[in-house]
C-alpha cells in the first residue's frame, strides 16, 4: 500500500500488518511505542486506550479469535474517528484499509462494533445464556455471520418494506435473531417497524437500546433462545417480552 494520509491511518495500518503475527506481537509493539514506527504520542495513546477500554475488555472476554479481536478493536477506533470532525480523512482511510485487509466481513464486524450493535447483543447474551461458553459460541456465530443477523435501516426505506424484510429474516431458516440498526431520522422508520412487530401473533422477544441518535433493536423468535432440553425460553427474556 502506498503512503497513508496521516499518522493515525499509518498506525492503524500497523495493526493490520501485525494481524499476520498474532495479537501478542501487536501488543508488544504498542507497549514499546513501535506501532508502524510512529512515535507520535497521540497515535500510541489512541491504540492503547482502545485496547484497555472497558468495552473492549468485555468483548475480548467472550471472543478468543485473534482476527475478530483486532477487527473489534479497530471498530472502537472507527467510532472515535467518526466522532471527530477533524478526522474524516483518517476515518475513510481506516474503512478502506479494513476492507483491503479483512474483506467486507471484517469491515462489517468493525462497523457493528463502532455502532454499538455487537456490545448490545453481547449484553443480551450475558443476561440470558446459562454459561460463558454459550455466550462465546453465540457471539462468535453472530460475528462470523453478521450479514445474516443485521439489517441497517435508512430513512429512505419504506417502513412496510423494512417490516417485511425483518419478518422474512426472522421466519426463515436463519438465526432466529435480527439486529436492526437505525440512526438519525431513520429511527422513525425503525419505530414503525417495532410497533407493527409487537402486534404480530409470533410474540417476538424485542430488546431496544438507544445511544445518542442511534437505536439498535434485537428482535428474536422465542425459539431462538431455546436450548434442546428446555421447554421455555430463559426467564429474563420472558420478563423483557412481558414489558412490551
Amino acid at each position: 500500500m502506498s503512503g497513508t494520509p496521516d499518522p493515525i491511518a499509518s498506525a492503524v495500518w500497523g495493526v493490520f500488518l501485525a494481524a499476520a503475527d498474532g495479537i501478542k506481537r501487536f501488543l508488544q509493539q504498542v507497549d514499546a511505542h513501535q506501532v508502524a514506527g510512529s512515535d507520535d504520542p497521540a497515535v500510541i495513546n489512541l491504540v492503547k486506550v482502545e485496547r484497555q477500554s472497558p468495552e473492549f475488555e468485555l468483548l475480548k472476554k467472550y471472543v478468543s479469535d485473534k482476527q475478530l479481536r483486532i477487527q473489534m478493536q479497530l471498530g472502537l477506533a472507527l467510532r472515535k474517528l467518526q466522532a471527530d470532525p477533524n478526522a474524516r480523512a483518517s476515518f475513510q482511510s481506516l474503512r478502506a484499509n479494513l476492507r483491503a485487509v479483512f474483506g467486507l466481513p471484517g469491515l462489517h464486524v468493525a462497523e457493528l462494533v463502532s455502532n454499538g450493535v455487537v456490545t448490545t447483543y453481547l449484553n443480551l447474551l450475558v443476561s440470558s445464556q446459562p454459561t460463558a461458553a454459550d455466550v462465546s459460541a453465540r457471539i462468535d456465530r453472530f460475528l462470523r455471520q453478521a450479514d445474516s443477523y443485521v439489517l441497517f435501516i435508512v430513512s429512505s426505506t419504506p417502513a412496510d418494506h423494512a417490516l417485511e424484510k425483518v419478518r422474512a429474516r426472522l421466519l426463515s431458516h436463519g438465526p432466529g435473531t435480527v439486529a436492526v440498526f437505525a440512526k438519525g431520522t431513520s429511527c422513525k422508520v425503525l419505530n414503525h417497524v417495532l410497533a407493527k412487530l409487537k402486534r404480530d401473533p409470533e410474540n417476538y422477544v424485542i430488546d431496544v437500546v438507544s445511544t445518542g441518535d442511534s437505536t439498535t433493536a434485537l428482535v428474536s423468535t422465542p425459539e431462538a433462545w431455546f436450548e434442546t432440553d428446555e421447554l421455555d425460553p430463559p426467564r429474563v427474556l420472558v420478563r423483557r417480552r412481558s414489558r412490551g
